[in-house]
């Protein structure tokens, strides 16, 4: 957890501020290029990742891909002193080297915790990815423009002390079955097995059908990202915060949501931990998911500021109250043998539900924002549905692994 921590407040110093980078530097065409590649070049390094680290071990692979982080935040490091094209190597390595990672240690926290402990786990988890989002964007807005060499200085030294956890203080998790799947000789025959783990993940109708509600959930944040920003900007132009006497423009009022959200999911996701001990989790789960929908669906319309304020926060607390456990109930349907494997497709269905958002943009001057939020809703009553038919299966799931029964 210590590891995952610097890792993400490292790489959101530098990262989400890439785009303006590239921009002043190749030109907006060119710089969406480049940004495409890296997200593909993630996306294939998490198949082969998670591959890999069920293949090879879960240390093993979290090493690799920091060797190749130090690597990439070297050439980052190195092109303040007039190499550009080491600036953009260094970022498509660095996707690369996440891509790589992210499988093995997600099963990692899953090989060291049992059943009832990942609920907190899960929790701090989540606090921390969010807390490091917050303290790594602060610290990439104070430092990019004019102190961009300072920062990268800081990713290769994260990177190193990170490495050094990995060798001192971190042992091996799992240690492939020796009869069982195993690294071959030869590209052909690896990819071939590859494919064969895949396709045992795609066979098995509970994880699939869970990780779908998941991309539904979650492609109603990506919409406040995308058709929220867009409609606040385009269409309604000033936000009055009576009786304050003050005003923010549409980019103002998203900035400040955006703002409220980072800060009240560090601070309900401290809550949450407490206040989920005292009711089942099917029940928190539930109650999370309605708070949530209500929240975003209704951020879509509303155009009063105060209203606005009071969905994020209910939106917030909601994913507070509801992800943590969904993690947890997710946890419980891979094998050990293929954690890695299941773990990043779990981290492909996160990108989807991104892409599914990011589709908002075309909607904003063709559908109402009433008729959006209609939409939303019906997405998010969908999602309930799913997973209301598919959780009954999934704490004993593993007794009838890779698929459900056909009774089920």
């Amino acid at each position: 957890m210590g590891i995952v921590l610097i890792s993400s407040v490292a790489s959101n110093m530098i990262l989400p501020f890439m785009s303006i980078y590239l921009a002043r530097s190749v030109g907006t065409g060119l710089a969406g290029l480049i940004l495409s590649l890296g997200i593909i070049l993630n996306f294939t390094a998490n198949l082969i990742g998670g591959y890999c680290s069920d293949t090879i071990g879960r240390k093993n692979m979290m090493i690799f891909s920091e060797v190749i982080r130090l690597f990439s935040y070297l050439l980052m490091l190195i092109s303040n002193m007039g190499f550009q094209l080491l600036m953009i190597l260094g970022f498509l390595l660095s996707n690369i080297a996440s891509g790589f990672f992210s499988p093995a240690s997600d099963a990692m926290l899953l090989d060291v915790t049992s059943s009832k402990e990942r609920k907190s786990m899960y929790s701090y988890m989540y606090w921390i990815m969010n807390f490091s989002m917050a303290l790594g964007g602060l610290l990439g807005t104070l430092l990019f423009t004019q102190f961009l060499i300072y920062l990268c200085a800081g990713l290769v030294l994260a990177s190193c002390i990170s490495l050094g956890i990995i060798f001192v203080r971190i042992t091996e998790t799992y240690k492939p079955n020796p009869n069982g799947t195993v690294i071959k000789k030869g590209i052909g025959k690896n990819l071939a097995q590859m494919m064969k783990n895949y396709a045992t993940v795609w066979k098995d109708k509970v994880f699939m059908v869970y990780i779908s509600t998941f991309v539904l959930l979650f492609s109603l944040e990506s919409h406040f990202s995308y058709y929220v920003a867009v409609r606040f900007e385009q269409q309604v132009g000033l936000f009055q915060l009576s009786p304050l006497n003050f005003q923010l423009n549409g980019i103002e009022m998203f900035g400040l949501l955006r703002l409220e959200n980072t800060i009240f999911v560090i601070l309900f996701s401290i809550m949450a931990i407490t206040l989920t001990k005292k009711w089942t989790d099917r029940g928190w789960m539930f109650l999370g998911i309605s708070f949530y929908i209500i929240g975003y669906v209704c951020i879509v319309f509303l155009n009063n500021s105060w209203l606005l304020v009071a969905m994020m926060a209910f939106a917030v607390l909601g994913e507070a109250l509801f992800a943590p456990i969904y993690e947890t109930y997710l946890s419980e349907i891979p094998p050990k043998e293929l954690r890695s494997t299941y773990m990043a497709v779990n981290k492909i269905a996160l990108k989807l539900s991104t892409l599914i958002g990011s589709f908002g943009i075309f909607f904003v001057n063709v559908i109402s924002s009433e008729i959006a939020a209609i939409f939303l809703l019906i997405v998010g009553v969908l999602a309930v549905i799913l997973i209301s038919y598919i959780l009954p299966n999934v704490r004993n799931h593993n007794e009838s692994a890779p698929g459900m029964s056909s009774e089920s």
